[in-house]
């Protein structure tokens, strides 16, 4: 719990997260406020039953898929994909306006080609590990150890 907590305060104070349905900003306030709470970023539901290229279960419980997403929000996502989720989301938001959203909540996204605009769940979970390693390094000005370093290289 205490990383995951990390890394959406992470989110918060690097990212300037905002709400994925207006695109305001969020602070602990508004979070309170408008119960707005950790969620899947891909629903349980549309992972359910899904594998990766080995075969095995994709895991939808990683601290890496969740985002702060407000109640309203994740019942119209309910178990859509993001690609169709999106669709919905552009209708109170422009493109480039969903983007800052999704950026802002370190959501790397800026084009069509990005795996999370085609339910890409593994690539997007390698994706999002680059982009949260990269706040963590920027907050603490420290490089972050990746498991293909070599001991004693940083």
């Amino acid at each position: 719990k205490a990383l995951n907590a990390g890394v959406l305060a992470l989110t918060v104070v690097a990212g300037g997260a905002r709400d994925f349905f207006k695109g305001d900003k969020l602070d602990a306030k508004r979070v309170a406020e408008h119960k707005i709470d950790s969620h899947h970023i891909f629903p349980k539901a549309y992972l359910s039953g899904k594998v990766d290229g080995r075969g095995q279960p994709l895991n939808p419980e990683l601290i890496l898929h969740r985002a702060l997403i407000d109640p309203k929000t994740n019942k119209d996502i309910s178990s859509k994909a993001p690609s169709e989720y999106f669709q919905k989301l552009r209708e109170g938001l422009t493109h480039e306006g969903l983007i800052k959203v999704l950026e802002s909540q370190l959501i790397d996204a800026d084009e069509e080609g990005d795996p999370i605009w085609h339910d890409d769940y593994p690539a997007f979970l390698s994706r999002r590990l680059e982009d949260v390693v990269a706040a963590i390094e920027t907050a603490t000005g420290k490089n972050v150890a990746r498991e293909d370093d070599e001991p004693g290289g940083m």
